[in-house]
């Protein structure tokens, strides 16, 4: 799923979605000599994966002119233009193996939130961008003995990121342009 509002000012906000399964289910006692395999028949195996995401993207730009309020009645020009840009997410992406028909069950499940602004400004000659962002992955992984209820694995974990970045880049001509900035975490 994919959709786009276009504004009359030259910005869009937009949203993407997708979500996705594949399942395998086999029996390696299908490999027997002797007789066709039934449900009865050891060697069930079922594995499936999947993942989903969701996304959303707001640009707002700015005409020429603009000033960015900097407090105390004082601004910093933008110069010939400049955009804001807004992307918020969540990406997920699971699997499942059961061996043996709950012999042994083993799940886990990743998911990703992100959240990101930036700013970028320009004039022909001059392009600036700086912007934040957080993330937060977590994982959880559960493996068990269905079939007599006794855990195996249980663990869940989190982490969290933090950043801010700045680009600067400089059009000495059309061949040549000179490009620096930085990038700081924290974890």
């Amino acid at each position: 799923l994919k959709l786009r509002h276009l504004f009359d000012d030259g910005g869009y906000v937009a949203i993407t979605a997708y979500g996705g399964r594949d399942v395998v289910d086999g029996n390696i006692g299908q490999f027997e000599d002797d007789d066709e395999p039934t449900s009865d028949t050891p060697g069930n195996i079922g594995f499936d994966w999947g993942n989903q995401l969701a996304g959303l993207t707001w640009i707002k730009p700015f005409g020429p002119g603009t000033v960015m309020p900097l407090g105390s009645g004082k601004g910093m020009p933008l110069g010939d233009s400049a955009r804001l840009e807004t992307r918020l997410s969540v990406t997920g992406f699971s699997t499942g193996l059961d061996l043996g028909d709950g012999g042994f069950v083993l799940d886990n499940d990743i998911r990703d939130y992100r959240a990101l602004m930036a700013l970028t400004w320009w004039t022909d000659r001059h392009e600036r961008r700086f912007g934040v962002e957080g993330s937060q992955i977590a994982v959880n992984y559960d493996g068990r003995y269905a079939d007599v209820g006794t855990q195996a694995i249980d663990l869940d974990q989190s982490a969290r990121v933090g950043a801010a970045h700045w680009d600067d880049i400089w059009r000495i001509s059309p061949k040549w342009q000179l490009r620096w900035g930085g990038r700081v975490e924290h974890v």
